[in-house]
Formats: C-alpha cells, sequence, structure tokens
C-alpha cells in the first residue's frame, strides 16, 4: 500500500462521511511536535452514510481495514430510528467493523455512583418506566454537564479500562 501523504489527499475526501480527520496530524499539529505516526489512525462521525464512492475512498485511497464503532448503546438507538438508518458499511468489502462502546456499562456506572439519592431515585423511576431518554437527561443534567469534558474524559480513562484494552488489542494487530 502507498503511503499517504498530504499530497495525496483532497482537502474533502468524502461527499457523506462528516468530520474525518488523521489523529496523528492533528495531535502533531495540535501538539507542535511529532508524537503519533500520520496516516495510520483516522477518525469520522457516522461513516454509516457513506456513499458508494466513499466506501471506495476509505479502502483505496486511505486504506482503511478497521472500523471501530465507538457509539455508546444510545447512539445506536437512535441511528436505528433515524429516518433514514442505513448500516451498508457493516459489509465494505475488505473493513472489518467492531462495535467497542467506549463509554459503555463501567463509565455509566461511575456516573451513577456521582448522583445524589434523590438523582439516583428519579434516574431508577425513568428506567422502570421504560424512558431511557429521561434517565440519559438526569445523567447529563446532574453528572455530565456539571463536570465538564475534561472531567469526563478523566471519568472515561479511569472507568472504561476493559473498552480501552479492547480498542488497544485491536490497533496493535498487523491486520488493524
Amino acid at each position: 500500500m502507498a503511503e499517504v501523504t498530504a499530497a495525496s489527499v483532497p482537502a474533502t475526501p468524502f461527499t457523506a462521511i462528516l468530520n474525518f480527520r488523521d489523529v496523528g496530524k492533528t495531535v502533531n499539529q495540535l501538539s507542535g511536535s511529532s508524537i503519533l505516526q500520520e496516516g495510520r489512525l483516522y477518525r469520522s462521525a457516522r461513516p454509516d452514510r457513506a456513499a458508494v464512492n466513499d466506501q471506495a475512498t476509505l479502502t483505496t485511497t486511505y486504506g482503511i481495514r478497521t472500523i471501530i464503532d465507538l457509539r455508546s448503546k444510545s447512539e445506536h438507538l437512535a441511528q436505528a430510528q433515524s429516518p433514514t438508518p442505513d448500516p451498508s458499511y457493516l459489509s465494505i468489502p475488505g473493513i472489518n467493523y467492531q462495535l467497542i462502546s467506549l463509554n459503555g456499562s463501567a463509565f455509566e456506572r461511575a456516573l451513577v455512583r456521582k448522583l445524589s439519592w434523590s438523582g439516583i431515585a428519579r434516574l431508577l423511576y425513568h428506567i422502570s418506566t421504560s424512558n431511557r431518554p429521561a434517565a440519559i437527561r438526569t445523567l447529563t443534567t446532574t453528572v455530565m454537564a456539571p463536570q465538564g469534558l475534561t472531567a469526563l474524559a478523566l471519568t472515561t480513562l479511569s472507568a472504561s479500562h476493559a473498552e480501552l484494552l479492547a480498542i488497544f488489542t485491536l490497533l496493535s494487530q498487523p491486520a488493524s
């Protein structure tokens, strides 16, 4: 496979994949030094909306062999209820698809531990009435928003050991 360079990649490489970028390039630019190898790890939003030509670009231009979907169960439920759910990217020839919910059950438990007793009561009420959106709002408004992004990132790192291990194990495999 040819090495991916800035000159070989168009400024807007996709018609339907949003927020696609080279993680190594972004980290190196932000840090002002060469910390990560560029052209090896990419991130994007919603590869399930990839057009046919986008799917070809993923495999040929970027040499992508694995997609790791880090979205939560709630995000997948919302996608399934969208007017245009499209799981076709799960079958892009040559791409291995892995679902690893980075903010999965361990992260959720860590958030619940930060609730007050009244917050736990509200959460249990919403769960018992099958009102998942309201349960998520309870966690969002009483724990997540007050913490801020940095504290949430630290909570993710401290709570999601198994998920992080699965991600790095997968990334360390030559076939990925």
